[in-house]
């Protein structure tokens, strides 16, 4: 048999570092058995009443999903599957407005999607007029408040306790998600701000019959409509990349010069296969 729990919470902003002590439960933890292999649904409301004031959804996550853990930024009804591990699957609310009175600006965390945790560690930088703010960056990583008296950038790291950053998310009803390691912060914008962080599902790759000599490489469909994603490529392993730009041309082009070979003649295309592998190597060494 497999356990789940299933935890309202009412996010407590601007208390990084400390979240262990300051998580409030909106309803009581469900606790629940489920078997292998079983479908059952939660359902998590666009709003939730506390201490007579509305809540509004923020996320929901899911650790120990039979499919990987997952995250959901709209509300609904989210079906899980057991698997053979333990359940764990939390739902925040959290308030939209403010950092206080007479100070615009907004809140922001951490979230670890692979733990169905918020992140202690530093996570972000501002820039200010194209320029590091050191004292900004303390202040949201130490804090989790980022004054918006002045347009800010806020910059997410490219990955958080050895975990690649997803994305962003602005608490608003409805949900905002903004898939850039930036976050254009605006003059007296407020509410809250959170950072993402998820390992990729591994995808299964299913190299061509005939493999022989000739090169293959698989391109996520993100990658394919102008995003980041992943490439995996002929040594077999997972390459992050980013949007669309001059290691994903010279990937295209190497495609081109592989698939050439099969209307071209022998001594022609095993010039270039090779010439296709040499641009792999160069495309590697960037990417690592």
């Amino acid at each position: 048999m497999i356990n789940y729990t299933i935890d309202y919470i009412m996010y407590t902003s601007g208390h990084r570092h400390h979240h262990a002590g300051t998580q409030t439960h909106i309803i009581p933890s469900a606790p629940g058995i489920s078997s292998p292999g079983e479908h059952f649904p939660v359902f998590a409301p666009p709003m939730l009443p506390y201490n007579n004031t509305n809540l509004p959804f923020a996320f929901m996550s899911i650790v120990g999903n039979a499919d990987d853990n997952h995250l959901y930024t709209t509300s609904g009804t989210k079906d899980v599957k057991a698997g053979s591990t333990n359940i764990a699957i939390t739902v925040i609310y959290a308030p939209v407005g403010g950092v206080g009175p007479g100070i615009p600006g907004v809140w922001v965390d951490a979230f670890n999607v692979d733990l169905g945790q918020f992140s202690d560690s530093d996570f972000m930088q501002v820039y200010t007029n194209h320029a590091l703010d050191v004292a900004k960056t303390a202040t949201a990583n130490n804090d989790g408040i980022v004054a918006s008296q002045t347009v800010e950038d806020l910059r997410s790291l490219s990955q958080v306790d050895g975990v690649p950053f997803l994305k962003w998310e602005k608490i608003a009803n409805p949900n905002a998600d903004i898939a850039t390691i930036d976050y254009n912060l605006q003059v007296i914008e407020g509410g809250l701000v959170f950072a993402f962080y998820q390992t990729p599902k591994k995808v299964p790759v299913h190299p061509p019959k005939e493999t022989g000599n000739e090169v293959w490489i698989y391109v996520s469909p993100s990658v394919m409509s102008d995003g980041s994603g992943i490439v995996i490529g002929p040594d077999g392993k997972i390459h992050h990349v980013g949007p669309w730009g001059p290691v994903m041309t010279e990937m295209l082009q190497t495609v081109v010069s592989t698939e050439a070979r099969i209307r071209i003649t022998a001594e022609q295309g095993k010039e270039a296969q090779q010439a296709a592998i040499k641009q792999f190597e160069l495309i590697r060494s960037e990417m690592r």
